[in-house]
């Protein structure tokens, strides 16, 4: 039931996202707001769209784990998409697992990622 629940859950954020990135609802940041700093998330979006235009130099400009993460979401909705034909779930326990187990180095290069951003 647990499994059922995440897939769910990481299946709306991914549908949430395609209908905002898909009808260009702009997302502001809270942090450049109220901060007046960038966010390690900051010009993904932008990021995305270069990608989806096939202008790669312009997505590493926007934000320098644009294609990474642009990678990693395509495949994570592939895998979904065969685990949830399959009616299996060990995507999500494996990715779980690996998160687990690398979350410092995962969280050190989210912060190098966010100064990066605020210095250039």
């Amino acid at each position: 039931m647990k499994n059922n629940k995440s897939f769910l859950f990481l299946l709306s954020i991914i549908v949430i996202f395609c209908i905002l990135f898909i009808f260009h609802i702009p997302i502001e940041c809270v942090f450049l707001k109220y901060l007046h700093i960038k966010c390690p998330g900051c010009g993904l979006t932008r990021s995305f769209d270069a990608i989806m235009h096939f202008n790669l130099i312009s997505a590493f400009h926007y934000n320098i784990l644009g294609i990474p993460i642009f990678i990693f979401m395509i495949y994570s909705i592939i895998r979904l998409v065969i685990d949830s034909i399959k009616n299996e779930y060990n995507y999500l326990n494996s990715l779980e697992c690996f998160c687990s187990r690398h979350y410092k180095l995962i969280l050190f290069v989210i912060i190098i990622n966010g100064i990066y951003n605020n210095i250039k």
